[in-house]
C-alpha cells in the first residue's frame, strides 16, 4: 500500500494535514456528508479516524467502536477519475484497507456512500466488498432561475397567495447577518423544535459545520455561505426566520422558527421568508433550492412521526422529489 495514505485520529493531524483534509472538508456532495463530519468532529478522543489519499481527493471519516468501524463522511471520491471498477475500487477499496492496516483490531468496516442512481448502479457492479443493504433518502428540490417573475410564477398558487396575503398584512423581509444573529436564532430555533418534540443539536454543533467567519462578516465560510432570512410583522410582533446554507449549485433550507404573538393575523411567515430565501439563493448563483429532506412514503401519513408536520409544509412547495441511494458495505477481516 502506498504509504502516502494518512490513517490516524483527527485529533493527530499534522498542521499540514489538517489543511489538506480542510481542502476536502465541504465536498460538492449532498449535504449530508458535511453534517456527518461535523457530528463526529466534535469527538476529541481517537476514536475519530481519517482516511485519505495520496492526491488528497478520497476522503472518508470513521468513528471506531470497539472492532467496528462506521464511515460517517464518504467516501468524498474523486469521480472524474472514476472511469471503470478499477479506478473504483482503488478509490473505496485502498480507504478500507488503508483503514484496517492502521487499525489492525478491526472487524467489520461498514462504508456509507449517498449516491445518485447512476453512480450507485455503478457502484454496485463494480465495487469488490459485497452491497448488503441499501437505504433511500428523498428531498425536495425547487428550481431557480435568474428571473424572480419566472420564479414567482412556478411557485403553486396557494403558497403565492400566502406569501400576497403575507405582503398586504405589512410583512417585510430582510438578512439578518448571521455571526451576529446566529447564537439567538439557534436559541430560538432549539426551543421552537422542543415544543414539536424535534431534535436540534447544541449550538456548537452548527458551528461546527459552518466553521470560522470571515472578518468582515459577510457570511462566506469556506465553501459555504451562509443567511438568516427574517420575515416581521411588525403590528404583532411576529417573526419567522430560516437559516440557509448556499454551497456551489445547491442551496439549502437547512432550520428555521417561528414566533407569532396572539394578535398575528392568520398569514404564513414562513413562506414570506422561504420566497425570500430563494430570490437570495437564486443571486448567489445557485441553480436549485434544496429543502432538505422529506419523509419516506411509508412515514409521510403517520401522525406520530414529529416530522409529519415539517414533511406537510414542504410538499406545499410542489418542487421535484429527488431519491438518493444510501448503499451498506461490510467489510469482514477473516484470516
Amino acid at each position: 500500500m502506498n504509504a502516502s495514505w494518512i490513517v490516524k485520529p483527527v485529533s493527530d493531524l499534522t498542521p499540514d494535514e489538517l489543511e489538506k483534509w480542510h481542502a476536502l472538508r465541504f465536498p460538492r456532495l449532498p449535504l449530508s456528508q458535511s453534517i456527518s463530519w461535523a457530528m463526529a468532529a466534535q469527538s476529541v478522543s481517537g476514536n475519530c479516524i481519517l482516511v485519505f489519499s495520496p492526491e488528497r481527493k478520497v476522503s472518508a471519516l470513521y468513528l471506531i467502536s470497539g472492532d467496528q468501524a462506521e464511515c460517517v463522511n464518504g467516501p468524498i471520491l474523486d469521480w472524474d477519475r472514476i472511469r471503470d471498477h478499477e479506478d473504483l475500487n482503488e478509490q473505496i477499496s485502498m480507504a478500507v484497507f488503508a483503514l484496517y492496516q492502521g487499525c489492525p483490531w478491526l472487524q467489520t468496516i461498514r462504508i456509507r456512500p449517498r449516491l445518485d442512481q447512476k453512480h450507485f448502479l455503478f457502484l454496485a457492479k463494480n465495487l469488490a466488498f459485497p452491497i448488503i443493504q441499501t437505504d433511500l433518502a428523498q428531498t425536495m428540490m425547487i428550481e431557480l432561475d435568474d428571473s424572480d417573475e419566472k420564479m414567482w410564477l412556478n411557485l403553486p398558487a396557494r403558497i403565492r397567495h400566502e406569501i400576497s396575503r403575507g405582503r398586504t398584512a405589512g410583512v417585510v423581509t430582510e438578512s439578518i447577518p448571521i455571526e451576529s444573529h446566529l447564537s439567538s436564532f439557534w436559541d430560538q430555533t432549539r426551543k421552537f423544535y422542543q415544543t414539536r418534540n424535534l431534535f436540534v443539536p447544541e449550538e456548537s454543533w452548527i458551528r461546527s459545520l459552518l466553521g470560522s467567519f470571515t472578518a468582515d462578516q459577510s457570511g462566506v465560510i469556506g465553501e459555504f455561505s451562509a443567511q438568516i432570512l427574517r420575515a416581521t410583522h411588525a403590528a404583532s410582533g411576529s417573526i419567522s426566520e430560516i437559516l440557509v446554507l448556499h454551497t456551489h449549485d445547491v442551496s439549502y433550507y437547512f432550520y428555521a422558527h417561528e414566533n407569532r404573538s396572539e394578535s398575528c393575523p392568520n398569514i404564513s411567515l414562513n413562506a414570506c421568508a422561504q420566497w425570500e430565501a430563494i430570490r437570495s439563493s437564486a443571486n448567489q448563483g445557485s441553480v436549485y433550492y434544496d429543502l432538505n429532506g422529506i419523509l419516506h412514503p411509508e412515514h409521510r401519513n403517520a401522525e406520530h412521526d414529529s416530522y409529519a408536520g415539517v414533511d406537510r409544509y414542504k410538499r406545499k412547495f410542489k418542487g421535484k422529489e429527488i431519491e438518493y441511494f444510501s448503499p451498506l458495505i461490510t467489510f469482514s477481516n477473516r484470516e
